[in-house]
């Protein structure tokens, strides 16, 4: 299979992009409060909804209810499963939502019944009026540059993503040295970025281009002077060790 990149400018939007590696952080308390909280804030409209795109996992419905929980978490109870085949109805619904949720699942899968659909246009299109998108492991990775299709670097496969964020994601592969993210920026156009973002863990891309990791530290790669670059990035709670 092979896949386009999106050809996309990244412009500046008033709205953060969250790209959290599975939907802990969704459930969990930073400051005291539920980490979309201060989106749903900055929507500033009273009963905001919230779409929930399946394509990754073949719209399985145990999945939507997680979505739901954490929707409910934050106040949010105008909300819509946005099924693979994209009716009328569907489309109408996300191009109004003021969240939306890329749910983890097939990395290739999600790809193909985005840009089949036009699913992906819509959500760029939501994206550019500031609604607020969460990739949630593989749809992390779908809200990135490129993505590696595949488990093994060596028989994977490198393909572009949405673009919606300037920099390639992987999710939850700390375990094995992050080895398809290691492909994937090998294989990438030069000055490429990657992030690793482990179990537990997110970053927020903000809108004006800071990239704030949220529960863990994550990874960033680069290839400079034809080597791998690693960069540790600290969540703003934490720092980094002396010496």
């Amino acid at each position: 299979m092979s896949i386009e990149p999106e050809d996309r400018a990244v412009p500046v939007s008033g709205a953060p992009v969250y790209l959290l590696a599975d939907s802990q952080l969704l459930f969990s308390s930073l400051g005291g409060r539920p980490l979309l909280a201060s989106a749903v804030d900055a929507i500033g409209r009273a009963g905001p909804r919230a779409a929930y795109v399946g394509a990754a996992n073949g719209d399985q419905p145990e999945y939507y209810s997680i979505f739901e929980g954490a929707m409910e978490i934050i106040g949010v109870r105008d909300r819509r499963m946005i099924l693979s085949d994209y009716d009328a109805v569907d489309r109408a619904y996300l191009r109004s939502a003021d969240i939306i949720v890329l749910a983890g699942g097939d990395v290739g899968a999600g790809l193909r019944v985005l840009r089949a659909t036009g699913m992906d246009d819509d959500i760029d299109g939501r994206r550019r009026e500031d609604a607020v998108l969460v990739g949630v492991s593989a749809g992390a990775v779908h809200l990135g540059a490129m993505g590696w299709l595949g488990d093994d670097p060596a028989e994977g496969e490198l393909v572009g993503a949405l673009g919606i964020v300037p920099f390639s994601v992987d999710a939850h592969d700390e375990a094995r040295g992050w080895r398809r993210l290691r492909q994937l920026v090998v294989q990438s156009l030069p000055g490429s970025v990657g992030i690793g973002v482990p179990t537990g863990g997110g970053i927020i891309h903000h809108p004006d281009g800071r990239v704030e990791p949220v529960g863990r530290s994550a990874l960033e790669l680069r290839v400079e002077d034809g080597r791998i670059v690693e960069s540790i990035l600290y969540p703003p709670d934490r720092s980094p060790p002396a010496g």
